[in-house]
């Protein structure tokens, strides 16, 4: 009899561990099922973010290169206007300036610009201005709205014509901020065309900012209560730095 409750006991002990280890195999399973898909998502986000820096970076160097490019193409058109632009007739002057506008998008603003402050003759000084002025009131407003473009091609240019200096940076910055402001109001805004944005206002006039310091500051609050990543971030405080 004792040596049946013996084994009787034995049997049970057998048992107690064998249920033993069946629970710690339960936690194991139910633990892995959890951690399973969720090491697959932290991957997977990880990855994708990863990625979203990469393009984020391509399109940086992109930006660069399609600024450099434009530039040599239109380096190349200049010398067909050097003449007439320093040409002795008020009137071909006047034209070539109306030409150059056109014809050279980016280089043509810097090179009317430098007539407007340079040339011996006041009325094609004050001609020069003035058309600068109408070029600006032309082309700034289409080249705010395709800051947000979906299509990367346009966010480029648009970034490049709005880097050159205005000839009112003041009123420039304003419709920059006005214009982003809104749009943020009715939609999410693309991170890398807020990025492009966040680069032409740190370039542009010290005093332009200030004049508009009030817009400015709504604009940096405004993205600092988004999620943004770590480098839009140094640029908003990069932006909070002109300010200073």
């Amino acid at each position: 009899m004792e040596e049946q409750l013996k084994k009787l006991e034995l049997r049970i002990q057998q048992l107690e561990q064998a249920k033993n280890k069946k629970d710690v195999w339960d936690i194991i399973s139910i633990i892995s099922s959890f951690l399973i898909p969720l090491s697959i998502f932290v991957a997977g986000y990880l990855l994708s973010e990863a990625d979203r820096q990469a393009q984020l970076e391509r399109q940086e160097v992109e930006i660069e290169l399609a600024q450099i490019k434009s530039k040599v193409d239109q380096a190349q058109l200049v010398s067909s206007f050097l003449d007439a632009l320093v040409d002795e007739n008020v009137y071909k002057r006047k034209l070539a300036i109306k030409s150059v506008l056109l014809a050279l998008p980016e280089t043509g603003a810097e090179i009317v610009s430098v007539i407007s402050m340079n040339d011996p003759n006041q009325e094609v000084q004050q001609y020069a201005t003035k058309s600068l002025k109408i070029n600006e009131a032309i082309q700034q407003p289409e080249a705010i709205q395709q800051l947000y473009s979906p299509r990367a091609s346009e966010r480029m240019q648009a970034t490049t014509t709005l880097s050159r200096t205005a000839v009112d940076e003041s009123a420039k910055v304003k419709n920059i901020l006005a214009t982003t402001l809104k749009l943020m109001d009715a939609k999410e805004i693309d991170q890398s065309a807020l990025l492009n944005t966040l680069r032409i206002l740190i370039k542009s006039d010290p005093e332009a900012l200030k004049k508009n310091g009030s817009l400015v500051k709504e604009f940096i609050t405004e993205l600092r209560s988004r999620k943004l990543d770590a480098r839009t971030r140094a640029y908003i405080d990069a932006l909070g730095d002109r300010m200073k």
